[in-house]
């Protein structure tokens, strides 16, 4: 079991204890830099592990595809992130798309800051934008523009990616009268948290 693939045994480890309800091990041992249960070692290895009758089935598909014994057939968290259970009710937030600017497309707002800057048509910035001249003052005002605009955009992802174990506070448990529902958020957090998690850096 390769370290890449470390992340993944220690989500779906947790994933398949919270659902289950069951107690964490005490017998740890050191694999790539991470802490991972001997006990869980030897169960995805051999593939022996019991999953709760009431437990839906699209978690139920979810937890064995997660646990499976060959860990090149095993989820990755691409799988994770796409499977059906994870994507239901997600909030969008959790997951905001970087910024993708195209070049071919002209950003209008981009525009009118530059006329407002230089006091200028947007007809002129839009003849600069397109010319080949790379020295003229416009069009690299619009590109400067632009470009801030993704690193803000970029910057503002890391910082919502780093404040979800916030989030995480928010959303626990939602408590039936018959079991603990793993909520999305939860997952979630586990997916942008696992290190601090269950992890231990060496």
């Amino acid at each position: 079991m390769g370290s890449s693939c470390v992340p993944v045994v220690a989500l779906q480890t947790t994933l398949h204890q919270r659902l289950s309800q069951a107690s964490c091990m005490l017998d740890l041992r050191w694999m790539s830099g991470h802490v991972v249960s001997c006990g869980i070692i030897r169960k995805i290895k051999s593939g022996v592990f019991q999953i709760p009758d009431y437990l839906n089935q699209s978690v139920v598909r979810l937890l064995l595809y997660m646990l499976m014994v060959d860990p090149m057939k095993r989820a990755t968290i691409e799988d994770i992130k796409k499977h059906e259970w994870f994507q239901k009710d997600l909030p969008a937030y959790l997951f905001p798309p970087p910024y993708d600017h195209d070049n071919s497309v002209i950003d209008q707002e981009t525009i009118a800051e530059v006329c407002e800057k230089f006091q200028v048509e947007s007809s002129e910035v839009q003849s600069a934008i397109l010319s080949e001249d790379q020295h003229n003052q416009l069009k690299i005002a619009y590109n400067l523009i632009v470009d801030n605009k993704r690193l803000h955009a970029t910057a503002m992802y890391s910082t919502m990616k780093d404040s979800e174990h916030i989030i995480f506070t928010k959303h626990q448990y939602i408590f039936t009268t018959h079991q603990h529902i793993f909520t999305m958020q939860h997952l979630n957090s586990l997916l942008v948290n696992t290190s601090s998690l269950l992890n231990i850096s060496t």
